[in-house]
């Protein structure tokens, strides 16, 4: 069964019915890391341009909850461990 899992900290009700995205690196297939990092080497890519700030995966379900109220960054908000 679920166990811990059966109640999710990110509030993914919330998620659903505002039709939020959850954005991450699952999906893209293992041939295509190449041309990928490969662009983001020659400068192609920037994906550093993207982001506004970073957080730590502790402070993941804060920053979905604080998604109700106005930026206070521009870009994305990246979660590294």
């Amino acid at each position: 069964m679920l166990d811990d899992e059966a109640d999710p900290v990110i509030p993914m009700g919330r998620v659903i019915a505002d039709e939020l995205e959850l954005l991450g690196s699952h999906g893209i297939s293992v041939g295509e890391y190449t041309a990928m990092l490969a662009d983001v080497v020659t400068g192609r890519l920037r994906p550093d341009d993207s982001i506004g700030r970073t957080i730590g995966f502790d402070d993941l379900p804060g920053a979905i909850v604080a998604m109700d109220r106005p930026a206070t960054s521009t870009g994305m908000t990246v979660a590294v461990f």
